[in-house]
């Protein structure tokens, strides 16, 4: 056998072919960067997974405008896109090198300077000189990143010390009907250890929302309910199809089930997506069957409201990266009606 035929046939090494897959998978939506990561389990260097997926985000326009300018596809019609996409972030911005063990890895050697040089042409923001995923603070838990949108619906809660919260889609990851998964509330468990919460603060139910019986938690005051959605605030080329109106009825589901809760004062709604049928239009439908909740005016001096089109427009948060410098968001707040005040409406 010729060495160039033995080489063809040379595998693609395992940390870059594994990376490739998270990296497709995170951009269809399928899950997080860290969840994809943690189920694979088809490489034990989580830390470098991590940081060459994530790096591989971060760059996603300025790679596409390196493939579109090198006509890399023209003239490797069978090159993967997604492994394209990881080894580009490993030459560029990541080792700057790759073993020659395989043909994938050639073709980008022999392109490595016209890559690099046309990687300088582009005009897109200075790199950052701080890699937080790969920092010795994020892998120990001492920080956590987050984007600033994720924490609006807390603010917006406002609850109060003392209070028992529950958070009705805390499993790790953004499927929320994988929750009832050990090995997920192994993670979650990890994370609260990593963070210093005391395990008497916390209490975590391995099972479905939808399952639990509202009178079995006559403690509970707020829930935080942020159910699976659409990504579209954070992803750009999501597929969309008939999901939209699947997802927004699983939505109504999970929402319409936390008002259950007998005592449950106030309830956050949140969601990562930029379409109103996820959105307004779930709430609208909620406060509209269920009179004794109603839309709160929160987070009055943020800036970013509601669709105005509808009836609590204005009392809605919503977030955009060209407003507010951070991931498409949409956040309400539920608020139960005493019954005293339901008995002078109803006067």
């Amino acid at each position: 056998m010729e060495p160039s035929a033995f080489r063809h046939s040379v595998r693609v090494p395992r940390l870059y072919k594994v990376a490739s897959h998270i990296y497709e998978d995170h951009i269809n939506g399928k899950g997080t960067i860290k969840n994809l990561i943690h189920n694979t389990k088809r490489h034990p260097n989580i830390g470098a997974l991590l940081s060459l997926v994530t790096e591989c985000v971060a760059k996603r326009d300025e790679i596409t405008e390196l493939l579109k300018k090198s006509k890399l596809f023209e003239e490797e019609p069978r090159f993967n896109k997604n492994l394209a996409s990881i080894l580009i972030t490993e030459l560029i911005w990541g080792k700057g090198k790759l073993p020659a063990t395989s043909r994938p890895l050639e073709i980008m050697l022999k392109r490595q300077k016209q890559l690099k040089a046309l990687s300088k042409e582009l005009c897109f923001s200075q790199k950052s000189q701080n890699s937080f995923y790969s920092h010795e603070l994020y892998l120990n838990g001492s920080i956590i990143l987050q984007d600033k949108a994720s924490t609006l619906p807390i603010q917006a809660l406002n609850v109060k010390e003392g209070s028992i919260v529950m958070d009705a889609c805390a499993a790790p990851g953004n499927k929320t009907t994988q929750i009832a998964n050990e090995e997920r509330i192994q993670i979650l468990d990890q994370t609260l250890e990593r963070a210093g919460i005391h395990k008497s603060l916390v209490k975590v139910c391995n099972i479905d929302f939808t399952t639990l019986n509202p009178d079995d938690f006559p403690d509970v005051e707020y829930i935080v309910l942020d159910p699976s959605c659409s990504s579209s605030g954070i992803l750009s080329d999501v597929t969309i199809g008939n999901r939209l109106s699947k997802l927004s009825a699983f939505q109504f589901k999970m929402l319409e089930h936390a008002l259950k809760f007998p005592n449950v004062s106030k309830i956050s709604y949140s969601t990562c997506s930029v379409h109103k049928i996820e959105n307004e239009e779930v709430i609208e439908a909620i406060v509209k069957k269920h009179p004794h909740f109603k839309v709160q005016h929160v987070l009055k001096k943020w800036p970013t409201r509601g669709l105005n089109e509808y009836p609590h427009g204005d009392k809605f948060v919503r977030a955009t990266f060209e407003t507010d410098l951070c991931s498409g968001f949409f956040v309400a707040i539920l608020k139960r009606i005493k019954m005293k005040k339901m008995n002078r409406k109803e006067d």
